[in-house]
């Protein structure tokens, strides 16, 4: 019995250390946005500025858009879009760009802001929205943005299960609605269930026939942060100068906004939508603006704010596993 419990004890300290040592060497988790509010407002603070908010009574949310933020007060107010590195700060109107030294901010010019929309538009994570594919894709990449309540979108949506056949290309839609969460809770609850469908391309289609979405288990996309994401994306694509109207709304991949019209035929399907109308893009330039803040210059990077009950560690911690075992048993 005694080298039973003796076993069952090693085998346990045997899991503890195994265990250790995978939490250890695991992938750091994503950001969840304090670190793009610190720089932030470091940055501003070199630069003695101010945006009347701090650390403990303000929010950066992160985004579709991986490195985008959107900064909000402790009301929830909105008070920009920023990214990880906290060196532009802006709104639909344009962004200020911020120096890690005591330099001013100053406006983003024009050829700065064409980058950067090509960065966002290279880091919107598709792989979280909803792919629908006709023909061999085309190799597009269109964000749509579609309601469930919009029939206009209906009519798209009928339009190509119609005759779409024979156009090459790719959505990756945007569900959403058109009401606000508040006052439309029920629609937000159908565009969360297609959403977090297992199949959630083959959902949206059913969707457009049945006009009712099966109930599915839950994702990071329930009713209230599905609205969120929708709108947080939208407002960062405007703020690069992809301004996206009302539903159906389609971003090119150069960010230019394509135009719908009722009654589509095959050839302004094609013409419009398929592989052939493919903006030429110019070769990516080094990415300059999404960026996080490791990989800024060294002189450059501020310490994250230490959290309440949290401790930075200064040092990596090694842990050799055949040393810990031959000790463990011997």
């Amino acid at each position: 019995m005694n080298v039973f419990k003796q076993s069952i004890g090693q085998w346990r300290v045997l899991g503890a250390v195994m265990g250790l040592a995978g939490a250890l060497l695991a992938p750091p988790a994503q950001a969840d946005g304090r670190s793009a509010t610190h720089n932030l407002l470091a940055n501003m603070a070199r630069a003695n500025r101010t945006l009347g908010i701090t650390e403990n009574n303000s929010r950066a949310i992160p985004t579709l858009v991986r490195g985008m933020y959107v900064l909000n007060d402790n009301t929830g107010a909105f008070v920009g879009i920023i990214n990880e590195a906290g060196t532009i700060y802006g709104d639909i109107n344009g962004f200020q760009v911020l120096s890690t030294t005591t330099t001013p901010p100053r406006k983003m010019t024009g050829e700065e802001l064409r980058d950067l929309q090509q960065e966002v538009l290279a880091a919107i994570d598709y792989d979280k929205l909803i792919k629908v594919s006709y023909g061999d894709g085309g190799g597009r990449k269109i964000v749509l943005f579609s309601a469930v309540d919009c029939g206009f979108c209906q009519r798209f949506e009928q339009d190509f299960m119609k005759k779409g056949s024979g156009v090459n290309t790719t959505f990756y839609v945007v569900p959403m609605s058109l009401q606000d969460y508040s006052g439309g809770v029920a629609k937000w609850q159908t565009v969360s269930r297609i959403w977090c469908a297992d199949n959630n391309t083959a959902a949206w289609r059913k969707y457009w026939t049945t006009l009712d979405a099966a109930p599915s288990h839950g994702c990071e996309f329930d009713p209230k942060n599905a609205e969120q994401a929708a709108r947080y994306l939208k407002q960062v694509l405007a703020a690069v100068g992809s301004r996206a109207g009302g539903t159906p709304s389609f971003v090119r991949e150069d960010g230019s906004i394509l135009n719908n019209k009722a009654d589509m035929d095959l050839a302004y399907m094609k013409k419009t939508f398929g592989a052939e109308a493919m903006p030429k893009l110019a070769a990516p330039k080094p990415a300059q603006w999404l960026v996080a803040a490791a990989d800024m210059p060294s002189d450059a990077q501020q310490p994250a704010a230490v959290q309440p009950g949290e401790q930075q560690q200064s040092k990596k911690i090694k842990i050799d596993v055949k040393d810990a075992l031959k000790k463990l048993f011997n």
